[in-house]
């Protein structure tokens, strides 16, 4: 069993697990470590690791430019979310572009020990 640390969803800081008066990190596992895992690995900019510096995504050459590819987009982030921990599969991938506000998300559906877990990330937003 592996555990992580929870963060909160948008706000990106430690939740703390406050049962029996006691403040504790909050520690989880399961469908919620994969999908908190998918998000911070979506959501890596390469370079931005400290530790290993090919960790992430290349936004700035690859995704961030004027009129990228849609595939390969795609398939950019079918590797990264394939290569999280418990992940076997990547079910379904699709992007979501809003032109007229300039957002990107991606709605992924993965399998997993658990089950499939949904989940949508936006980058810019």
């Amino acid at each position: 069993m592996t555990f992580d640390i929870g963060i909160g969803r948008r706000s990106h800081d430690l939740v703390f697990d406050e049962r029996q008066g006691a403040a504790d990190i909050l520690m989880i596992d399961g469908p919620e470590r994969v999908a908190q895992d998918l998000k911070i690995a979506l959501l890596t900019f390469a370079g931005d690791y400290f530790l290993d510096a090919n960790e992430g995504i290349d936004y700035f050459n690859q995704v961030l430019v004027k009129n990228p590819d849609k595939i390969l987009l795609e398939s950019i982030f079918r590797a990264c979310a394939s290569r999280v921990r418990d992940v076997s599969q990547v079910l379904e991938l699709h992007l979501l572009i809003d032109h007229a506000n300039r957002k990107l998300g991606i709605a992924l559906s993965v399998a997993t020990p658990w089950g499939p877990i949904e989940l949508e990330v936006f980058l810019n937003g």
